[in-house]
């Protein structure tokens, strides 16, 4: 095969394309095609032996049809016309870049010399990187680079909801994955902390819970002596990771957030105004503060020193999630206690501070109160979390005490 002049370019990742010279010939209203979906699914599983059932369970799955078989040779009929319209495919398969055939009851799809596949590139490109990264740094960077510059998106993104492709969508994230960190390390080690900086701002779009990527970004930032944004990317991933999937800070994590808050003073020299702002907390931050409880008890006994001088109008509060009934499950419980971490997170002051003390107990540091407005701070997250949790099951019991300099926190 391989009977045209010019490269035909597949693009797989992202937005599904296909180009001849940069320009794509699919027409707009194809792109929803089941159709459309069809040559996917041949160009997934080109060069391979394709029984007609699996085809139709995969396209159709869900769908009453009559003639099942029917109705795929009526679409691959419909392709190959439509191919040919666009000058890609011909009956003869030594003139034609893709070439659809039916023998001995398998579809065949074969593409040409010509063709080229950005999902073949991308896993030649880091399987050449993986190979060279001991021996030839410059040249694993290059490749991974390479690599992730074909990576546009998710594969075959306009197909969010086709069960087919899953198996292979998350193959190829994952082998992105594995070349983002594979490039960063060697970046790494090359002292090369802009570019990890640059990977980061697409990557993180790409994977935002991928915790080595999150690492690699703040080391270099660190190593970049830029200690603030290190210390509010630490404080947003982590409460980020916390309220998503009630994961606390790796061992790994709370090692970089020691290195962030370490002492750099040696090698500044401050003024008040730089420091104003190197200590400012971004003002994009909304809501309370969720944060570790080695924080909390920081803060903690920041404000009871603090009631050494004046009049304690800061309180200690506790919360405490009960179930209503037996055989509640781990869950079930997990769900609810994320849920009230969300609810504290949206109702609480931007001053608020809280964090979790148990599976079941969330701590509550609350200042410039009076105790008339501590009553209705109460009843409002009384109120809202037995419409948004599930009353049947759970229920909360709110304590609060007067923060004194006689009760540290240890």
């Amino acid at each position: 095969m391989g009977g045209l002049y010019l490269p035909i370019q597949v693009v797989t990742f992202g937005d599904f394309d296909i180009k001849i010279n940069d320009k794509s010939v699919l027409r707009k209203s194809s792109r929803a095609s089941k159709n459309l979906e069809l040559l996917k699914y041949f160009i997934t599983y080109r060069n391979k032996k394709l029984v007609p059932e699996t085809i139709v369970e995969a396209l159709w799955k869900g769908n009453e049809i009559f003639d099942p078989k029917n109705v795929l040779r009526t679409q691959v009929f419909r392709l190959k016309r439509n191919m040919e319209k666009m000058g890609l495919m011909s009956d003869n398969a030594v003139q034609s870049e893709f070439y659809l055939s039916f023998e001995n009851g398998f579809y065949i799809f074969e593409t040409g010399a010509n063709c080229i596949i950005d999902m073949d590139i991308f896993e030649e490109k880091i399987k050449f990187a993986d190979s060279v990264k001991d021996t030839d740094i410059g040249q694993a960077i290059q490749k991974y680079s390479e690599a992730l510059e074909l990576y546009k998106g998710q594969y075959l993104a306009e197909n969010p909801y086709s069960e087919w492709v899953y198996p292979i969508r998350i193959r190829y994230h994952r082998l992105y994955v594995h070349a983002v960190l594979n490039l960063m390390e060697l970046l790494m080690a090359e002292k090369r902390y802009s570019e990890i900086v640059q990977i980061y701002e697409k990557a993180s779009l790409l994977e935002p819970y991928e915790e080595g990527i999150h690492i690699y970004f703040l080391e270099a930032l660190i190593e970049l002596e830029q200690f603030k944004s290190a210390l509010s990317h630490y404080n947003y991933i982590t409460s980020k990771m916390y309220q998503e999937f009630y994961i606390e800070p790796t061992p790994a994590l709370r090692n970089i957030y020691k290195r962030i808050t370490a002492d750099h003073s040696e090698n500044r020299i401050a003024d008040l105004l730089s420091l104003g702002r190197d200590l400012a907390e971004d003002d994009k931050m909304e809501g309370a503060l969720y944060c570790e409880l080695d924080y909390f008890k920081s803060i903690f006994n920041f404000e009871r020193r603090q009631s050494l001088r004046t009049d304690s109008n800061k309180f200690l509060g506790l919360i405490s999630i009960i179930a209503n009934r037996a055989n509640i499950s781990k869950q079930d419980r997990e769900q609810a206690v994320k849920s009230l971490e969300q609810l504290l997170f949206n109702c609480l002051r931007k001053g608020d501070v809280f964090c979790r003390w148990n599976p079941s107990q969330i701590l509550l540091l609350l200042t410039n109160l009076s105790e008339s407005n501590l009553s209705l701070i109460q009843n409002r997250i009384q109120s809202k979390f037995k419409k948004t949790i599930a009353a049947d099951k759970f229920a909360i019991k709110i304590d609060f005490q007067h923060i004194t300099a006689s009760d540290p926190f240890t």
